[in-house]
């Protein structure tokens, strides 16, 4: 997209006619701001569907910066031309992307266009929808999407479904710091949908996927999908689908919220369908789950396999059920993990469990919602030797450590790596007598952690210069619609303080589990920040978004 140029004056008219080189512009939506200041190379746009049609194929990358505020549109968001382009609000909960459509469209549309990126913003299904219709989101090669809330505010049909969160065709594209919910007396469906009409890759690291109705992730046509540190909370049906795919999830806390299998891979043609998991942990709070935590069932040529490896499962009866129907085997291979139960069999295929843990990890306040693993957890230093990859846990703390202090550090098994305990003290050396230093020595202070300098000076030990890091245990709870929410966080660090700030409120001392009451309707943000014993404060706050329904 390139800037509309000034019209000369009629002196100079005819320079107007010589070649312009083409070069990137930067439009401020809806006009110059702090984050877009009038420099001279910037353009100011009011209407943000012009400024995604401005000359989009003139072989130049463009850039959108939208102000805070709501920005929506009577159908889809729909960017054209081939150049690259970026899309970047103010923070996710700033700046929103929404339509006040009445047919079952997406708000914006992404296909058949260059590469884009979409940062720092939010894209809101809302209630203009049809009851179980609405999508946020459809693309296809080249799109990222980082640090992007998706907010599903259409209320579903009674027994409905809900709306949609974001659909993937063709290419290759990948997320980053992406949350997908539904908010107020919102319903989400389906989250993540990859390849239901082609081939699709997708990669993604910190995806956050809460209260799915059908389908957390649902990949179909072959297509790969790797992610890392992926949270999925409250799932209602099969969470994790494979309907022919390769679907890799790796540190993955997934908790159900009904009697339903978590993870299943189907083939139901020529094409192999495969599910693997490294360090999951998987949890059904169904009161009395029957239905088996993962399946992997073969109905025509193409085989099925689950894998899983370094993982917990928790709150079912069954380990798996493995059912082929056509020649295409099925496969559940399990190994250094707890899965009780027996994994039920039918028709050809194998099924394996090498290494497995037998007592039950116990986990922090599963009461809660921590699934950390307790002091003296089975799940401690019970997975497979070597330092291998993740190197770091669903919170982003190093994994591999020595979390029972024996010495030997093996990786734990769960999504979470449990730190090293705090080393034993030292033994205290027998008190001596002080010597009457020479004239010109220097004297070291007891207790004050210096050494002896030259001169009679002192020198200051090693001082500690590293923040903590703030991370989320678990929350907001299940009363939200009373006004009262409970969140709970930890750091990587021990013996820390934390500081919370509510909204724009002002930060205050505060400690985990946290309880706010009296929160009005709508939406919230909760700021946690660690401090440790040094006084340096984590430099990133733990952002904790969410809202309180309206009562009804």
């Amino acid at each position: 997209m390139t800037a509309p140029r000034l019209l000369l004056p009629a002196c100079l008219a005819a320079l107007a006619l010589l070649p312009a080189s083409a070069s990137a512009t930067t439009f401020c939506v809806p006009t110059f701001s702090a984050a877009c200041p009038n420099d001279g190379t910037t353009v100011a746009q009011a209407s943000l569907e012009t400024a995604m049609s401005t000359s989009g194929s003139d072989g130049t990358a463009d850039t959108i910066v939208l102000g805070p505020g709501v920005f929506s549109t009577t159908s889809t968001f729909t960017p054209t031309g081939t150049d690259a382009l970026t899309v970047v609000g103010q923070g996710a909960g700033a700046s929103f992307l929404t339509s006040s459509s009445g047919a079952n469209v997406f708000v914006v549309s992404l296909t058949g266009r260059g590469p884009t990126l979409l940062r720092d913003l939010s894209i809101v299904v809302g209630e203009s929808f049809p009851t179980d219709n609405g999508s946020a989101l459809n693309a296809d090669a080249g799109t990222i999407l980082r640090d992007v809330e998706v907010e599903l505010r259409n209320p579903p049909s009674p027994g409905g479904t809900g709306s949609y969160g974001l659909t993937f065709n063709g290419g290759i594209s990948s997320l980053e710091r992406v949350r997908i919910a539904p908010s107020g007396s919102g319903a989400l469906a389906t989250a993540l949908d990859v390849g239901s009409a082609t081939p699709t890759g997708l990669t993604a690291t910190q995806l956050t996927i809460e209260q799915p109705r059908v389908t957390a992730i649902r990949a179909e046509s072959g297509s790969p999908v790797t992610a890392s540190r992926v949270v999925v909370l409250g799932a209602r049906s099969t969470a994790v689908l494979a309907r022919p795919a390769t679907v890799t999830l790796t540190n993955l806390l997934l908790t159900m919220a009904a009697d339903a299998p978590p993870v299943a891979a189907t083939s139901p043609n020529a094409t192999a369908s495969s599910v693997t998991l490294d360090h999951a942990t998987i949890v059904s709070s169904a009161p009395g789950a029957t239905t088996p935590p993962v399946a992997a069932t073969a109905q025509s040529t193409g085989g099925a396999t689950v894998t899983v490896t370094n993982s917990i499962v928790a709150g079912f009866t069954a380990a798996g059920q493995r059912s082929a129907t056509g020649v295409g085997p099925a496969r559940i291979a399990l190994s250094a993990s707890h899965v009780p139960g027996v994994v039920g069999a039918a028709g050809p295929g194998s099924t394996s469990a090498t290494d497995m843990v037998l007592s039950a990890p116990t986990f922090a306040d599963p009461a809660g919602s921590d699934f950390s693993l307790a002091a003296g957890s089975a799940g401690v230093d019970a997975g497979t030797p070597g330092t291998a990859s993740p190197t770091v846990d669903l919170n982003g703390n190093p994994r591999v450590v020595d979390g029972n202090g024996d010495g030997t550090a093996i990786r734990d098994i769960g999504a979470y790596e449990r730190p090293a305990p705090p080393p034993a003290p030292a033994p205290q050396p027998s008190p001596t007598p002080t010597p009457t230093p020479a004239p010109g020595t220097g004297t070291g202070t007891p207790g004050t952690g210096t050494v002896p300098g030259p001169g009679g000076g002192t020198m200051a030990g090693p001082a500690d210069t590293t923040a903590p890091e703030t991370f989320r245990r678990g929350g907001p709870g299940s009363r939200l619609r009373r006004g009262i929410a409970t969140f709970r966080f930890g750091a990587s660090e021990r013996g820390v303080r934390f500081q919370c700030r509510l909204d724009g409120g002002r930060a205050r001392p505060c400690t985990s589990p946290l309880t706010l009451r009296r929160l009005r309707a709508g939406r919230h943000v909760l700021r946690v920040r660690a401090i440790d014993a040094s006084g340096n404060a984590d430099r990133t706050p733990l952002v904790l978004r969410f809202t309180v329904p309206r009562r009804r």
